[in-house]
Order: C-alpha cells, then sequence, then structure tokens
C-alpha cells in the first residue's frame, strides 16, 4: 500500500509539473476568439469595481440559505468567505455561484463517478497540486493548506472528507480556477473548459490545428446561463 501511495504521489506530482512547465512553451500562442462571438465573456470584473456591487454577502447568504445544506450558523460566515475569495481573486459572484450549480447542485458531499468531490468537484489530486503549488504555506489559506497535505498524505478517504467540508472546497476550486485563468489568459470557453476536462486534455485540444472553441461550449453556456439567474435571485423562488 505504502509504495502505491508513493508512486500514485509521484506521477500526480510529474504530471502537474509538466503542465507548469509546458504553459510557457505554446499558450502565449493560444487560438483567438471572435470577440463579436457572445460566447466570449471576461469571467474577472473590473478592478475598479467592488464585489457588493455585484452581488451582496447579503445575497449570497440567502442564495445558500436556499441552497447548500449547510447550518443556519455558519451561513453568514461562509457568505463572507466566499465573498473575501471572490474580491480577492476578482470573479463575478454570479459566476461562481452558476459553476457551483452545475458542478454539483450546491451538494457538498456530491462525489462523482471521476473521484471529484464537493462543491466545486475538486478531485484529490488535483486538490493536492493546489495545496502544494498555488496556495502559500504562509498565505492566508495556509491553515485550509496544511489540513489538506495532511489529510492527503493518510489516505484519500481523509482528503475526501476534507474536501466535502464546503470552506476547504471553495478556497481550493477558487485558487485553481484563478489559476487556470491566468495560464489561459482569461479566455472564458479555455478556462471552463480545462476545468471541466482538465488541463492536460485541454492542452492537447489546443494543439490540434483543427480546434474550435465551440467543442468546448456546452459546458460554457451551461454555466452562462445560470449567471443571470444568481445575479438576480429572487428572495424567495427557487431555482
Amino acid at each position: 500500500m505504502h509504495f502505491l501511495r508513493s508512486f500514485f504521489f509521484k506521477t500526480s506530482v510529474f504530471f502537474f509539473l509538466s503542465l507548469l512547465i509546458s504553459s510557457s512553451i505554446y499558450l502565449s500562442d493560444l487560438p483567438k476568439v471572435d470577440p463579436a462571438d457572445d460566447f466570449s465573456m471576461i469571467l474577472a470584473h473590473s478592478p475598479t469595481l467592488d464585489i457588493d456591487q455585484v452581488l451582496s454577502s447579503y445575497q449570497m447568504q440567502r442564495i445558500f440559505q436556499d441552497r447548500l445544506n449547510l447550518p443556519a450558523s455558519q451561513l453568514n460566515l461562509f457568505s463572507h468567505y466566499v465573498t473575501q475569495l471572490c474580491r480577492f481573486y476578482r470573479f463575478d459572484p454570479a459566476f461562481l455561484l452558476a459553476l457551483i450549480d452545475v458542478e454539483s447542485r450546491f451538494r457538498s458531499d456530491a462525489i462523482s463517478p471521476a473521484r471529484a468531490v464537493g462543491l466545486m468537484q475538486m478531485i484529490p489530486e488535483t486538490a493536492h497540486f493546489v495545496a502544494r503549488y498555488l496556495i502559500s504555506p504562509n498565505g492566508m489559506h495556509a491553515k485550509e493548506r496544511n489540513q489538506f497535505l495532511k489529510a492527503y498524505f493518510r489516505g484519500e478517504s481523509f482528503a475526501v472528507t476534507l474536501l466535502k467540508d464546503p470552506f476547504v472546497n471553495v478556497v481550493f476550486g477558487i485558487t485553481y480556477l484563478a489559476w487556470l485563468t491566468d495560464r489561459y489568459q482569461g479566455i472564458a470557453q479555455y478556462v471552463l473548459g480545462a476545468y471541466n476536462v482538465g488541463p492536460g486534455k485541454m492542452d492537447s485540444l489546443l494543439k490540434r490545428a483543427s480546434f474550435q472553441p465551440e467543442q468546448t461550449k456546452i459546458y460554457y453556456q451551461a454555466i452562462r446561463h445560470k449567471i443571470p439567474q444568481y445575479r438576480f435571485y429572487p428572495s424567495q423562488s427557487p431555482i
């Protein structure tokens, strides 16, 4: 068991390191997207626009109250937590909520056949990459980073249990999404395509001369379709 865990760990690290290295090889010349195409959309909002002007933490709390199975005592804290993450990474909160809806339907205990876990459907190996290379050991999310690394080395079941924690899951999911946004130069269909199928698969698609953005359009449109529903979320009506 120890040998298999060690081999699996080394393999996953090598895979993600190869992604970090390969990103500088050809992603500087990504296929361009027609700016007139309504498929194009900037996921991040203007640096001068405050998050509360996009979607207030009060509105977010109301959404989580309706959609997320979380104790009432934690709803306010979690809403502020997600708002803080969106503010730090400059993500539109309505976009993030739409992505969570498409990924897990707000089920914090959701596990896919591909072993993706929680609200933002993080695979344990991906979460390990985020913990090792994207979250600073001395940064504001060092606690979640260290908790996950300890759980990961104890075994997958411990990592899965921790990723079911909404607070941990959104830290890893949003941090990973921010890394993908930088990696694919903010081109939304590539960012979300990579989030959906993995950056390795996305990179192989981009290498094909015949690749068209429409190949990743279904997942993107599923998220985009839900964004207005959260932007103008009614106080009582369920989505």
